[in-house]
């Protein structure tokens, strides 16, 4: 081989071993990245399980003449205890075993005046600051990631209650309605469902719920009330009202509409719309009102009105028409309660009507009328109907001499002669007004009338002769008059009775 071949197979192969040397030095390379990219991987779940296993909770109170406190974590008292001062606002984070800031919780107050808050979350202020106002409840729940490992528990110190029992995942703690303060808070996250620190039983939220109410009334516009406003007894329509719920944990609205003169039944409206009109001098006739929303599972709304010639009229509840429509009578004043499902007002009465209709009034004159009904003839026996047809052919008698006639009818029919003016008659032998009891041949007196001077004096009488019919004898001739007639004419002074002349038996 020459010397230059030579020198080329060397060269040769001192490219080859180099490349492969550079080849063998990569595949080095990336084997050892590869095992640093999978223990680094190892570290990181790792990490990630740890703080899966710990969620922290801390927060702070903003306490009347104090401010705002130091930090308190993981069940701890936040707040203060039998120094009677309010808490008023209030912020809580989360964080992970390693300390670092988690999100995922959210919190929302009951505030005096103010309600249910919109809701806050990790760190935000919650509640208000310098304006005086006393939170009175809280709800705190966590993100739906976070709420699928833990639960947030919760417990609050409010005034008169003490501590109260333990809420969790959103539901109220304290009280609404009641006008009491929240001084003290403990809250927790635990792994789901495990149970807090010193966990018991016991009611976590007292409710107050009550409708507040607005009433727009002739003459003094709008007037406040919880519960009830209006008037009574001085004559002012209602023509305007609004209504809001207060005091419950529940959310949920109230809706309402009005009849109102002229208009009718108006469009519903919720929470503080105005139901009916300002301004135009229109009476509210009648209302209605319901719940919705998780208030109206809960609890029913009861209502009544007081309307104008009825007084208050029957309680009614969740949607029922209340007052009067046809009869334009105003409503004076509205009483409302919200009570737990099923209960009933104390003076609930079953049997009190809560809303009139002017069919309602006509259909009950007609059964007045039904009742103040005597026999019919058909229904009379034949001493009876002897007597009545006699009745009818008795000729009259001078006027004034009423009595006279009556007794007449009694003798013609072969009963004997009795003696006696109206008033004797009445006093002697009348002793029902009930219609059921008035038979056919009975007479029929007063002892007084007002509608001539000789009747206030001695009375009138006549003799009822079946199917709602009276006889008698008025200024020299038979009349004729239906019951009603004649009852409602003759009875303006004392009430009409009736009974057998000289006490026969005729029936």
């Amino acid at each position: 081989m020459s010397r230059f071949a030579l020198r080329a197979n060397i060269a040769l192969l001192l490219v080859l071993a180099l490349v492969s040397g550079v080849a063998f030095a990569d595949e080095a390379y990336v084997d050892s990245q590869s095992d640093y990219d999978y223990d680094e991987q190892e570290e990181v779940v790792a990490l990630d399980a740890q703080s899966e296993q710990t969620l922290s909770v801390r927060y702070r109170t903003h306490v009347q003449r104090v401010g705002w406190q130091d930090w308190k974590s993981d069940g701890e008292e936040a707040g203060t205890s039998g120094q009677s001062l309010r808490m008023e606002a209030f912020r809580i984070e989360l964080s992970d075993g390693a300390g670092n800031h988690v999100d995922g919780i959210s919190y929302q107050m009951h505030v005096q005046r103010i309600g249910w808050q919109d809701w806050a979350s990790d760190g935000e202020l919650g509640g208000t600051e310098g304006q005086s106002l006393r939170v009175e409840a809280i709800r705190v729940k966590l993100s739906d990631e976070l709420a699928a490992r833990y639960d947030v528990w919760y417990r609050t110190h409010i005034q008169t209650y003490g501590w109260l029992g333990w809420a969790k995942n959103g539901e109220a703690s304290g009280s609404a309605g009641h006008s009491c303060r929240m001084e003290a808070v403990c809250i927790c996250v635990v792994p789901k469902g495990e149970l807090p620190p010193d966990y018991a039983d016991g009611d976590a939220f007292v409710d107050g719920a009550t409708i507040v109410l607005e009433g727009h009334v002739q003459r003094l516009g709008w007037v406040s009330g919880t519960s009830s406003v209006g008037t009574v007894g001085q004559s002012l329509r209602m023509e305007a009202l609004k209504a809001s719920i207060s005091g419950t944990q529940y959310e949920g609205s109230v809706h309402y509409s009005a009849h109102v003169q002229t208009y009718g039944w108006q469009d519903e409206v919720s929470d503080g719309g105005v139901a009916g009109t300002s301004g135009q001098s229109k009476r509210i006739e009648a209302m209605t009102m319901r719940l919705s929303g998780d208030v109206s599972v809960y609890y029913d709304v009861w209502y009544r009105l007081h309307a104008q010639r009825y007084g208050w009229l029957g309680w009614v509840s969740n949607g029922q028409q209340a007052g009067t429509e046809g009869l334009s009578l105003r409503v004076e004043s509205i009483e409302v309660q919200l009570l737990p499902k099923g209960e009933v007002p104390s003076d609930y009465d079953a049997n009190a009507t809560g809303f009139v209709t002017a069919q309602d009034v006509a259909a009950e004159e007609a059964a007045r009328e039904a009742a103040r009904s005597g026999q019919a003839l058909a229904d009379a026996n034949a001493a009876q109907r002897a007597l009545v047809q006699v009745a009818h052919s008795t000729a009259p008698v001078p006027t004034g001499y009423c009595a006279l006639w009556v007794e007449n009818v009694y003798a013609n029919a072969g009963y004997g002669r009795f003696y006696g003016d109206a008033c004797d008659l009445y006093d002697k032998y009348c002793f029902s007004s009930e219609y059921s009891q008035l038979k056919a041949g009975m007479i029929v007196a007063v002892s007084t009338h007002p509608h001539t001077t000789a009747g206030s004096i001695w009375g009138h009488v006549g003799v009822y002769v079946g199917d709602n019919t009276v006889l008698d004898s008025v200024q020299g001739h038979v009349r004729t008059s239906t019951l009603k007639e004649w009852v409602d004419h003759y009875g303006a002074t004392v009430p009409v009775r009736w009974g057998w002349l000289g006490n026969v038996s005729v029936a």
